[in-house]
């Protein structure tokens, strides 16, 4: 009895395993919409683009406008962008007074790892938050600017020239987990916000980039198996070695 014991738990105690996909951004170029979707490895995606300004806590005023949605532009090769425009301003950037950021919003919590770059002008900041609050990430945005919608709820950080680093931001150094996240050039209003990525000869100015793709990691469960699949080998291995370790702890 106690080996058959020590055999399912071989089976049915398998950890879960954090997978990674990753999903193309380089759609067909030149086609504008409020939303993109796209599927990956059992999870989907949808893009969103939201364009608004700051609030400057040192002047006491407001630049921009609040927080509204924004067509995403797909260029091809170079990925995507956020507002209906001529070139540079059609990928997203951070020209004053508006910041361009997408958001990417999935159908269960991930891990955003990676996120990459295919197309960049001047400068390659950008910042990369997670949703932890409850509800809607969107219902923060309501009548805001970025500083004031970005206060709480929001963990994330700032990554620099993200061009001079293989156009890749290793983009979740706090190990985050959300269903939604902010993805554009560097929201620099934001003093609440670390720089998790530095690079002692970035550049300065005006940041225009394009997202070309993303990592992501989410937690799977191991599938059930049944007797025609190897992993159940695989499992009653390691039930045995358990109960021959678990007999030789008893002898000694």
């Amino acid at each position: 009895m106690k080996l058959l014991q020590c055999i399912a738990a071989g089976i049915f105690a398998m950890p879960a395993l954090a997978l990674a996909i990753d999903f193309d951004l380089t759609d067909t170029s030149g086609l504008y919409d409020m939303h993109r979707e796209y599927s990956a490895g059992g999870i989907n995606l949808s893009v969103t683009g939201y364009t608004g300004g700051y609030y400057d806590d040192r002047m006491g005023r407001e630049f921009g406008s609040d927080i509204h949605r924004s067509a995403v532009g797909a260029f091809g090769r170079f990925g995507l962008g956020v507002e209906r425009a001529n070139s540079p301003n059609h990928a997203a950037d951070n020209s004053w007074p508006n910041f361009d950021m997408m958001l990417l919003t999935f159908d269960q919590a991930v891990s955003l790892d990676f996120a990459s770059i295919g197309w960049h002008r001047n400068d390659s900041d950008m910042t990369i938050l997670a949703y932890t609050g409850t509800g809607s990430a969107t219902d923060t945005f309501a009548g805001n600017k970025w500083d004031q919608a970005l206060a709480n709820d929001w963990d994330g950080g700032h990554f620099l020239d993200v061009a001079s680093q293989g156009n890749t931001a290793t983009a979740n150094p706090k190990g985050l987990a959300s269903t939604s996240w902010l993805v554009g050039t560097q929201l620099w209003s934001l003093d609440n916000v670390d720089v998790l990525s530095d690079n002692p000869n970035r550049s300065y100015g005006t940041d225009y980039i394009k997202l070309s793709g993303i990592s992501v990691s989410a937690a799977h469960s191991v599938p059930e198996i049944d007797a025609s699949q190897s992993g159940l080998a695989l499992g009653l291995l390691m039930g045995l070695i358990a109960c021959i370790r678990e007999r030789r702890r008893k002898i000694l």
